[in-house]
């Protein structure tokens, strides 16, 4: 599997359960048009300019939905216990964490082009400045904002009050690209030349690369440091495979020759290693069982027998 449809895999599995459920979408937009009403009703914007104000309230907006769209994601993750099913994927962890920021920047894309035109038109105004500026606006600090957001929530997603955490950790460190989205988005709306705004989004641009590097280095750290085994690389066996059923697979668990440490997951065993008849590819000629526990404690699998 290359490393490119491993992070397409990422993001399309989260695609296809909001497909199939419609209910972030759906709050992200409603979330954000509550923001737009309650500031259309707090400001009189006959008297005060909306390039002075709007850009900051379209922000809040962003912000906040993206917020409820990563802390949504990885709830999702957490509650139906597929974290485990992830780390014990063959795919990088980097990988994983691209998929999921590339995600959330999908979904607040549609929010935004479904929040703009509506502000534009609550807040009447009339946009005479460059519509692909302002694009590469919208789209340089989102990113900035969903790799920073994603990096956090997954650092918090295992710890009891990750709903407390997220926010705590995540707007202190997302200062920086508000700013930037806020000064960027009020020069394109008022049609200034690209020289006065354009260090902004250099800043903006610097922000995503910085912490996307810093993401993708930490996460190849914690799959190939000292003590933990890469996450694409395959778990072999001690001895020779045999024929062992999924049910002998699973009563193994009962009988495990290792006891797992206080704060991992409980322990399971899965089969690995099956190499499967031409003819019948369903039904593996031998396989071996393997013990899997938490992410970083890597465990010398047992062949069946």
């Amino acid at each position: 599997m290359t490393y490119l449809r491993a992070v397409l895999l990422v993001a399309g599995k989260d695609l296809r359960v909001e497909l199939r459920s419609r209910e972030q979408l759906v709050t992200l937009l409603f979330f954000a048009l509550l923001v737009l009403v309650v500031f259309n009703f707090a400001f009189d914007f006959t008297v005060i300019d909306f390039v002075t104000l709007g850009p900051g309230v379209l922000w809040v907006a962003f912000i906040f939905s993206g917020v409820l769209a990563i802390g949504r994601s990885f709830q999702i993750e957490r509650e139906q216990d597929r974290i485990q099913g992830i780390l014990l994927s063959p795919i990088d962890r980097s990988a994983f964490y691209l998929g999921k920021v590339a995600a959330t920047v999908l979904f607040m894309a549609v929010v935004e082009i479904l929040i703009v035109p509506v502000a534009l038109v609550m807040f009447n105004f009339r946009f005479s400045g460059r519509i692909l500026l302002a694009i590469l606006a919208l789209l340089l600090n989102t990113v900035g904002f969903a790799a920073v957001g994603t990096l956090f929530a997954a650092m918090t997603t295992s710890t009891r009050r990750s709903e407390l955490l997220l926010p705590l950790l995540l707007f202190p460190a997302a200062v920086p690209v508000a700013l930037a989205a806020v000064k960027t988005t009020s020069h394109v709306l008022a049609g200034r030349p690209f020289a006065a705004y354009g260090h902004w989004l250099q800043m903006s641009a610097a922000y995503d690369v910085i912490f996307l590097a810093a993401a993708v280095l930490l996460s190849l750290l914690l799959a190939y440091g000292p003590g933990s085994t890469p996450a694409t690389a395959p778990v072999r066996c001690a001895g020779p495979c045999r024929n062992i059923s999924r049910t002998h697979c699973r009563r193994r668990s009962s009988r495990a020759p290792f006891r797992p440490a206080p704060h991992s997951s409980k322990s399971s065993w899965r089969m690995t290693n099956c190499s499967t008849d031409p003819l019948t590819p369903r039904k593996p000629k031998a396989c071996c069982c393997t013990p899997t526990r938490s992410r970083s404690f890597p465990i010398q699998p047992s062949c069946g027998g």
